[in-house]
């Protein structure tokens, strides 16, 4: 199977997230979301990446998004190690072996057609698109706010209808990353 752009947009649609709190997990979306921005700034060379306090630090900042519904610490290390079981890249220790264990998890080894992709300007787009629009890993406001953080225009109709909401949104959004930025 040819593994393209429409491919591995489907697999960012259908992610297994967690839901045994109630509402389902933005862990990995959201790290997802902090991967594509490191890709754009060309700060990702490799398909090899290393747990670093810049990703962790990046995490918690777009985690801000969510941190109403969401009162447990953000853990970068759930998702860096889960995203695994996708096939969007391989877990890895700090000795370049495949990890078991979030705890060991040191690093990824992205799927090399994968990183084709995030490459790709406009699939970089439609990837925060798909991951913040699909159901249900976001809730309205936090949709709004991850647009605002990304500064993107939103294209679901129901965010842009509530042009009022939206704005005041965008202000509350932009204030919370530059004062974690």
């Amino acid at each position: 199977m040819v593994k393209d752009q429409n491919y591995w947009l489907q697999k960012l649609a259908t992610l297994r997230i967690d839901r045994a709190r109630g509402n389902p997990a933005p862990h990995k979306p959201l790290l997802l979301l902090v991967i594509i921005e490191m890709m754009e700034k060309a700060e990702i060379r490799s398909t090899e990446v290393t747990l670093s306090p810049d990703i962790a630090f990046r995490f918690s900042v777009y985690w801000s998004a969510v941190a109403q519904r969401c009162k447990q610490r953000p853990d970068v290390r759930l998702p860096f190690h889960h995203i695994s079981s996708s096939g969007i890249w391989q877990a890895l220790t700090a000795q370049g072996e495949v990890s078991t264990d979030k705890k060991l998890t040191k690093m990824i080894r992205i799927n090399q057609s994968f990183f084709e992709c995030l490459s790709n300007e406009g699939f970089r787009d439609k990837a925060r698109r798909v991951l913040i629009e699909t159901e249900p890993y976001f809730l309205p406001e936090e949709r709004v706010a991850l647009y605002s953080m990304l500064k993107m225009k939103p294209s679901a109709p129901e965010i842009r209808e509530d042009e009022a909401a939206y704005k005041a949104s965008v202000q509350t959004a932009g204030m919370r990353a530059s004062v974690l930025r």
